[in-house]
Parts: structure tokens; C-alpha cells; sequence
């Protein structure tokens, strides 16, 4: 694909804030070899929409297990206060 190529997501509704973030994923996706996708959006009744192409079981729990570490990475570093003390890092000197 030729990098000077971008991707262009046309739509009525303005309020769609997300397009720029979907945008520059497919641009990003651009540069890959992209086995399988998935699509998952949390809606404004908290109901979740997803969508997959290309994608079996083991795909599924694959990204299943990344979102997973995602979510634990994030808790840790919103929390690093609660997890590691100064007193811990002196006890490791």
C-alpha cells in the first residue's frame, strides 16, 4: 500500500466524534497483514455492539485475553499509589 495513501470516512451525522479515531486505525491497519478484526462499541444505553470479520474462536479469545491485560495495565497504573510505596522502593535498595 503506498504510504501516502489516506483513508477518508464521510458522514452526515457530525456527531460522530469517533471518525478521526477510526480513521487513523485504518490507516494504521494499512501497514499490516490483517488476519482478522473486531468491532466492539459501548452505546449510550450501555448496550454493546460488536462485529467481527474474519475472526473464529481463538481469534475472538485472543483479543478477548488482550482487552483483558489492557484493562489490568490501566487499574494498576490508575492505582499505582495504592500498589507501590515509597517504602517499597526504599526496601528494594
Amino acid at each position: 500500500m503506498d504510504g501516502n495513501k489516506k483513508t477518508v470516512i464521510l458522514s452526515v451525522n457530525k456527531q460522530n466524534e469517533y471518525l478521526p479515531f477510526l480513521t487513523e486505525t485504518i490507516d494504521a491497519l494499512g501497514e499490516e497483514k490483517v488476519k482478522g478484526l473486531a468491532v466492539v462499541a459501548i452505546l449510550e444505553d450501555r448496550e454493546v455492539f460488536t462485529g467481527y470479520w474474519n475472526m473464529d474462536l481463538q481469534d475472538k479469545a485472543t483479543a478477548e485475553t488482550h482487552i483483558r491485560y489492557d484493562c489490568i495495565d490501566q487499574m494498576i497504573l490508575n492505582n499505582k499509589d495504592r500498589y507501590f510505596t515509597d517504602s517499597e522502593a526504599e526496601d528494594e535498595d
